[in-house]
């Protein structure tokens, strides 16, 4: 059982290495998620932890991959604000996938970019409802559309 060595916390999302780069690769990783899924693991552990969605997304869902990935990026909501500890979630998410290549994103904290980046092209690992990952996908290409105006005059000041 492998548990991982350093788990950072940022802003936006957590990224988890394990104690050996010899544990396998992102596909590996990737390999072994999709399985958990398959074989109900992944759903235990998602009820378990009070987590209602898991949705890969990123550069190891890529439909033309430019090389390849070097992670696996999971995106996670929980059911109640506060009822999930991400980081347990992680380490779980971790020993079950055998711990390498994660980078795991909390919904609550993505901004309107990720959220549309991860319902537009994300692949649907587990919702704890049905219709929960359309819902959260209308919402998400909604909130993207509204904020268009407010992120291009971001970036237009940034050009003066």
């Amino acid at each position: 059982m492998t548990r991982p060595s350093t788990v950072r916390a940022g802003p936006f999302h957590v990224v988890v290495r394990s104690y050996s780069d010899v544990m396998g690769s992102a596909a590996r990783t990737l390999r072994r998620l999709r399985a958990a899924k398959d074989s109900g693991a992944l759903t235990e552990l998602c009820r378990r932890r009070s987590i209602e969605l898991a949705v890969l997304f990123g550069s190891s869902v890529a439909r033309a991959p430019v090389r390849e990935p070097r992670d696996v990026d999971l995106a996670l909501s929980f059911r109640r604000s506060g009822a999930g500890d991400l980081l347990t979630a992680i380490e779980d998410l971790a020993e079950l996938v055998g711990g390498d290549d994660l980078d795991v994103m909390d919904l609550a904290s993505a901004g309107p970019v990720a959220l549309h980046r991860v319902f537009t092209t994300g692949e649907l690992l587990y919702q704890a409802h049905p219709h929960l990952f359309a819902e959260r996908q209308i919402f998400a290409i909604n909130h993207y559309i509204e904020t268009a105006p407010l992120r291009r005059s971001v970036l237009e000041s940034l050009t003066r």
